[in-house]
């Protein structure tokens, strides 16, 4: 059983890569659009919905429930083996965030970046105080 547990760790792994890249282009394309999307903003008074707004949100549910399946639903496994793997999802998760937070910044409240930026803070401390948790035993022979 754990030896199956531990593929599948692997390909989860592999997947993330994928998302992470996918999160990468989703920051770029917002950064490069961002001074188009202010001079509109302002010059018309609305929000416009586009085509971005889809992947982004496949993206978000796409690395945010593996995420939550790691850390919350895989018993069977050490919580030591799949942290990283799972805070890896919600890391893509926050890092899509970002993107939407940098997509529609003319559009949105302040509240948002304050929400958006202390959600990454808290997984990030989160993921700190977890990997301390438990002091790492130390191999004398490997």
């Amino acid at each position: 059983m754990n030896e199956i547990m531990e593929k599948h760790l692997e390909n989860w792994k592999k997947v993330l890569l994928g998302y992470v890249g996918a999160v990468v282009t989703l920051i770029l394309i917002a950064l490069i659009e961002l001074p188009t999307r202010i001079v509109t903003a302002h010059e018309t008074q609305f929000v416009s919905i586009d085509g971005w707004l889809g992947p982004w949100f496949i993206l978000e549910i796409a690395s945010l429930v593996p995420g939550l399946i790691l850390l919350l639903s895989w018993r069977q496994m050490p919580l030591e083996r799949r942290l990283p793997t799972g805070i890896g999802f919600l890391a893509v998760a926050w890092l899509g965030l970002l993107a939407f937070d940098l997509h529609l910044a003319p559009d949105l409240p302040v509240t948002f970046n304050i929400v958006v930026f202390g959600s990454g803070t808290l997984l990030a401390a989160v993921y700190i105080l977890l990997r301390r948790g438990k002091p790492r035993k130390e191999e004398i022979f490997p």
